[in-house]
């Protein structure tokens, strides 16, 4: 069942994600899939074991277990010829609860999906994604150049975008080079806010490996993503390219860490309603 060639060598796919069902545990959680390779559940008795794999490792990957790496965990299950490789990671901003609820939630509506070679599966909560999974009939754990998946540009374009763009250019390809040394704070995710001059805007950035791979890989990947920075998003205010191995997102409006505190307005609103009539019953 190995990935042609052809395939593996470039693979880039814009906003074209099948929406998955969610169960009704949560509302404002939803999840997406890109799948590549062959179908699988044909019938055909020679997937039957391989099926049987993907299924155990999608309920492995959503129990929670222990990981030297907060926020990300690999495993394998089934038999050498039929063995279904996967990983699960959370954006670095999302709080363990939340990556645990998000982790869970996507692999519960994967379960009922068809199966194929691999599958990419993002946890979106609140419009934003959160947690990535990955199934495969090989190896998650190594970086290979062309597994790209380009994400819709969010919001318009900025007002004055030469200065926007250069600024953009210039903190990411640093982040890139700190990434190869290894000089991060946290071995496999950054953020940085940069001021744009001239400018009222300041980018909001995130960039994010996959903890398995080599800091010159990671460089790499970023690298990789990066360069459809200038092709799909120029000028406009944010996005995000995920690689398999890697993220590079930015906005110029904070997003850093606002899935883990963001409500609707509207929540916030009969929220602090129901404080003040309590607080008039009771004083």
């Amino acid at each position: 069942m190995a990935l042609s060639n052809k395939l593996i060598t470039f693979i880039i796919i814009i906003a074209t994600f099948n929406k998955l069902a969610i169960s009704s545990d949560d509302e404002d959680f939803g999840a997406s899939a890109v799948c590549i390779g062959t179908n699988t559940t044909t019938g055909n008795p020679l997937y039957q074991n391989y099926n049987m794999s993907v299924s155990s490792l999608l309920f492995n990957l959503s129990l929670e277990s222990k990981s030297p790496f907060p926020g990300f965990f690999t495993t394998s299950t089934g038999p050498s010829r039929a063995k279904a490789y996967g990983s699960y990671i959370c954006w670095g901003d999302v709080s363990p609860k939340l990556c645990k609820k998000c982790v869970r939630l996507t692999t519960e509506a994967q379960l009922n999906q068809n199966v194929y070679e691999e599958c990419f599966v993002f946890g979106i909560y609140l419009n934003s994604h959160l947690c990535f999974i990955r199934y495969a009939n090989q190896s998650v754990n190594e970086y290979k150049k062309g597994f790209v998946v380009a994400m819709g540009p969010s919001g318009g374009k900025v007002a004055d975008y030469t200065p926007y763009n250069r600024t953009l250019s210039t903190s990411i390809e640093g982040l890139i080079k700190e990434a190869e040394y290894g000089n991060w704070t946290r071995t496999n995710f950054a953020t940085r806010v940069v001021p744009v001059n001239g400018s009222r805007d300041k980018i909001h950035i995130l960039v994010q490996c996959t903890p398995v791979i080599s800091a010159k890989n990671c460089s790499r990947c970023l690298q990789e993503a990066y360069d459809y920075v200038p092709i799909h998003y120029n000028g406009t205010q944010g996005g995000a390219i995920i690689h398999a191995n890697c993220i590079v997102k930015f906005n110029n409006q904070s997003f850093i860490g606002g899935a883990c505190r963001s409500l609707n307005p509207i929540y916030l609103h009969v929220y602090w309603v129901i404080l003040i009539s309590l607080f008039l019953v009771f004083v």
